[in-house]
């Protein structure tokens, strides 16, 4: 869930509903209105949050003198703060690993090469070439352009590896010295009585996760699946699910610790969908949902699984984004190291 607002020439880009639990479509259909339309002055008072490579430069969140905009943009960071900052230090740790590798490369390339610099230059429109070795120059004939070849080869690995170098250090310096729960701990060392009076913008763990979940519960007592239950399995939890599995996915969300919520109303531009379960990745704060189709050997719903599936990518919820789906057939069962797999994967 991300809110890529750039703010420039008549350029702002605003997704359509990035489902704020407490901001209603219509408030966000109306302040995302004003952006698009470019009939609201963008008067900043305040940059909020951090950075993000996704669109090509840094993310800038924005409070304005609008209130509502403040509410949206206020919304954003208390539900994403650790998410793009978690996915930031992911793409660092890929990069150093990608540029360690490079170092070595180019290392490797450099053993063996032959001594000095090379100098360039023309005469009469003629390209000439020479090897610059202990002060003195060598002109290095036509016969002889794998020289030339090589010690340009040189001169560029060389320059390639300092800069590599120079990256390396910055990235090692960046992840030893970042820690991206600085702001959280703001809050966490305020005194018990202090904390009463605060409404932190970056919220520890435990109370994120309680709001999460007093607002997930909310959203599913205030509009319950309409579809009727029958025969359902009780879980560990408590509460009453329609199959076997869903009590198996239960149980173990339970077990892991991961917070969840079941037939929680999410709302698409279609209508609103009821996913099997809402959840939590505490560690990057990110919600996902989880569908999981149990008979998939009936053709007909096969197909109504698909086009579930469909509706939730129309609205922007991709498999192996925000959607996980499992499926399952009378000959080939849901098996609890699969389930493990995509949990290790996405939810912790």
């Amino acid at each position: 869930m991300h809110f890529p607002l750039s703010h420039g020439t008549n350029q702002i880009i605003v997704p359509s509903y990035p489902q704020f639990p407490h901001v209603t479509r219509n408030e966000w259909a109306k302040h995302s209105g004003k952006l698009r339309n470019g009939a609201f002055s963008l008067r900043i008072l305040k940059f909020i949050s951090e950075f993000s490579y996704r669109n090509g430069g840094v993310l800038l969140l924005v409070s304005f003198v609008d209130p509502g905009y403040d509410k949206l943009c206020l919304a954003w960071v208390k539900e994403n703060d650790m998410d793009d900052i978690t996915d930031v230090m992911k793409s660092l740790a890929e990069r150093l690993e990608t540029k360690q590798a490079l170092k070595k490369l180019l290392e490797s390339r450099l053993q063996g090469c032959p001594p000095g610099s090379l100098q360039v230059s023309t005469e009469k429109g003629y390209p000439r070439y020479y090897q610059i070795h202990e002060g003195k120059r060598k002109y290095i004939g036509r016969q002889d352009t794998v020289l030339a070849k090589e010690l340009a080869g040189k001169a560029y690995h060389q320059r390639l590896l300092q800069e590599t170098e120079e990256e390396i250090r910055l990235i090692r310096r960046f992840m030893k010295h970042f820690d991206p729960r600085t702001g959280i701990r703001v809050y966490e060392d305020l005194h018990a009585l202090r904390k009463r009076l605060v409404d932190p913008l970056l919220l520890p763990d435990d109370l994120f996760i309680r709001n999460w979940l007093t607002r997930s519960r909310e959203m599913a007592l205030a509009r319950p699946n309409s579809f009727e239950l029958r025969n359902g399995f009780q879980t560990m939890n408590g509460e009453i699910v329609r199959s076997k599995s869903e009590k198996i996915l239960a149980d173990f969300f339970l077990h892991l610790g991961i917070p969840y919520q079941y037939e929680c109303p999410l709302t698409l531009s279609d209508g609103v969908a009821y996913p099997d379960f809402k959840l939590l990745n505490v560690r990057t704060r990110k919600t996902f949902y989880w569908e999981h189709f149990g008979m998939m050997d009936d053709p007909e719903y096969a197909n109504e699984a698909l086009q579930k599936i469909d509706r939730y990518e129309r609205d922007g919820f991709f498999i192996g984004d925000q959607l996980i789906v499992t499926t399952e057939t009378s000959r080939s069962p849901i098996h609890t190291m699969h389930i493990e797999r995509l949990t290790q994967k996405y939810l912790l």
